[in-house]
């Protein structure tokens, strides 16, 4: 019996093992990717409400500036000037296309008379 053929043969289908075994591996990871991509686009999807809730967090908060500010009879004008800042920063905050930084907040709290409380209770 010639033990090199029989050698030659076992190293031959032990390559071909080898090389089934690394494609059936790379299928798998490559399922394992699509289902992990597909599970993440769901979940996007499905967060389209937390999106919507951010929205109504801002115009939240754009309500109460913009309430405190009328309710005070200041102007937008006099508003931005007192803090510094531009006309369009302030109406922006109002819109709830932008939100003003915490120090904002505390010094429009100052100057419409409310509580911080109520400005910051209004970002949740």
């Amino acid at each position: 019996m010639n033990h090199s053929k029989l050698f030659q043969f076992d190293s031959q289908l032990l390559t071909d093992l080898v090389l089934l075994l690394l494609g059936l591996l790379s299928l798998a990871i490559t399922i394992l990717i699509i289902v992990l991509i597909v599970k993440a686009f769901r979940k996007y999807l499905n967060s389209s409400g937390s999106r919507t809730n951010r929205k109504i967090v801002k115009k939240n908060l754009a309500t109460v500036l913009k309430d405190a500010r009328i309710n005070k009879g200041y102007t937008q004008e006099f508003v931005a000037e007192t803090l510094g800042i531009s006309r369009q920063t302030l109406y922006k905050w109002e819109k709830g296309t932008a939100e003003p930084n915490l120090s904002f907040l505390s010094e429009l709290a100052k100057l419409y008379e409310i509580n911080m409380e109520t400005l910051i209770s209004s970002c949740k």
